[in-house]
């Protein structure tokens, strides 16, 4: 009832943030000097930060990022807690100088029935190896015909996101036909519980690499007419999903000859792994890379404002792995978010569908801190205007005093928004901001 995504949530906060900013600007023309400060500023922040909250209600509800509290929890801390489990490795066969074709298993559990959602092909599915049920979407090519053996990409959605508005945020209809002709994508749900995710089979927890690897694999050659040569595979996500990518393409090289990686990192950030030291180390991207003996090709795109993803690119040049060559690209402005990783799809889709070798492409970088002083010029405003309120107020006649509360209400949720902007760099400048009005765009 009072979950992250309930809308009676949503409204409560709305209400109490109303009542607080209607007292808020009451008190602000109370006699005592230090009750009217210390009364209206209180009132006023706890007003802008309940209607953060029913912003964000709002969002989670429409986008489905965090269905429970445990997940809220989860994302907010960037760990679970729990033991340390064991990640419970299927090892690829030893690479011999070639590949066995990659299976199409037979039988009715394999096939599936798909529903048209937008531009995809949606279904159901649940895995006859890991036994996980989840959503699995497929983009077709306008022209496709059971005639003709297709390529496939897999990608993979962020944590926390959703995978049912990538075709359309990434506008495949356009993309995917001019960058990769011939290409089926793949976009399966991967959070099959509340639990912050795991792309790594670990033990206790949903086998989310069987999921993807096998099943997932497994249901589109049985439903699709689909190339069985790995080479012909890609498997590619943003954010999280990027650092999956490359963790499964690493895990499963007999499955997938390319990996693609938008604003990826190099070490997991969420889930089982980050409860132990030796486990983040173990399955670092840049030290499985070094390890692998598998011929694959890796694209890295980043920004330069994204730490993370930038460090990821610059340690991946480093590899020096014959068997694996690596492309990067790093724009040197933009942020951390959809707007960007859509903008570098066709230069990735490209590269993996030409076989293009390795290179560098891009920019330096950045020190700048714009998220940084985009969050303090936001608090420093909020500041200026609940103390004025609290200062001023008395003197101001009865609108004047609401206007000011409304303001300062205004202010305060910009300072949260801000707050949580050092951390997401959903926002570094204003070309971004489509970006960030796209969280609250109708599905």
């Amino acid at each position: 009832m009072f979950g992250p995504t309930s809308p009676l949530l949503a409204w409560l906060c709305a209400a109490g943030a109303l009542a607080l900013a209607c007292v808020g600007a009451h008190n602000m023309s109370l006699r005592r000097p230090l009750v009217r400060a210390c009364s209206t500023v209180l009132c006023l922040l706890l007003a802008g930060m309940l209607v953060a909250a029913a912003g964000g209600i709002a969002v989670n509800r429409s986008l489905g990022y965090m269905p429970t509290w445990q997940s809220v929890v989860s994302t907010i801390t960037g760990t679970e807690n729990g033991p340390v489990r064991a990640v419970v490795e299927k090892t690829a066969p030893a690479y011999t100088g070639s590949a066995a074709p990659i299976p199409q298993p037979e039988g009715a559990a394999w096939h599936t029935h798909f529903t048209k959602e937008h531009n995809v092909l949606l279904t159901t599915f649940t895995g006859p190896e890991s036994g996980i049920t989840q959503q699995v979407r497929v983009w077709l090519p306008a022209d496709y015909t059971p005639s003709r053996m297709y390529k496939v990409i897999v990608m993979l959605h962020g944590f926390p996101g959703n995978p049912s508005r990538m075709a359309r945020t990434m506008d495949f209809d356009h993309v995917v036909p001019r960058s990769a002709p011939g290409t089926i994508v793949v976009i399966p749900s991967q959070f099959p519980d509340a639990a912050s995710p795991d792309c790594l089979d670990v033990a206790g927890r949903p086998a989310v690499s069987t999921w993807i690897t096998d099943d997932v694999v497994g249901m589109v050659r049985a439903n699709f007419s689909t190339s069985a040569n790995r080479e012909d595979w890609a498997i590619g996500g943003a954010s999280y999903g990027g650092w999956c990518a490359g963790e499964l393409a690493l895990a499963r090289p007999d499955r997938f000859g390319s990996a693609i990686m938008f604003s990826g990192y190099n070490q997991p950030e969420t889930g089982s792994l980050t409860r132990s030291t030796e486990l983040r180390k173990a399955y670092t991207i840049t030290k499985l890379m070094r390890e692998s003996s598998w011929p694959q090709r890796f694209y890295i795109a980043a920004t330069a404002h994204d730490r993370d993803a930038y460090a990821l690119v610059t340690a991946a040049e480093n590899i020096n792995n014959p068997a694996v060559a690596v492309t990067t690209h790093v724009d040197s402005q933009g942020a951390h978010n959809w707007s960007v990783w859509a903008k570098q799809a066709p230069a990735a889709f490209t590269w993996w569908s030409t076989h293009a070798g390795p290179s560098k492409n891009g920019g330096h970088p950045s020190h700048s801190q714009g998220a940084l002083l985009m969050c303090a010029a936001a608090v420093l405003l909020a500041a200026a205007v609940l103390g004025a309120s609290a200062w001023r107020g008395v003197r101001w006649r009865r609108g004047t005093r609401a206007l000011a509360a409304a303001v300062g209400v205004v202010v305060v949720v910009l300072a949260v928004l801000g707050a949580v902007n050092t951390v997401t760099l959903t926002v570094l400048g204003f070309e971004d901001i489509p970006a960030l009005l796209g969280l609250v765009a109708p599905a």
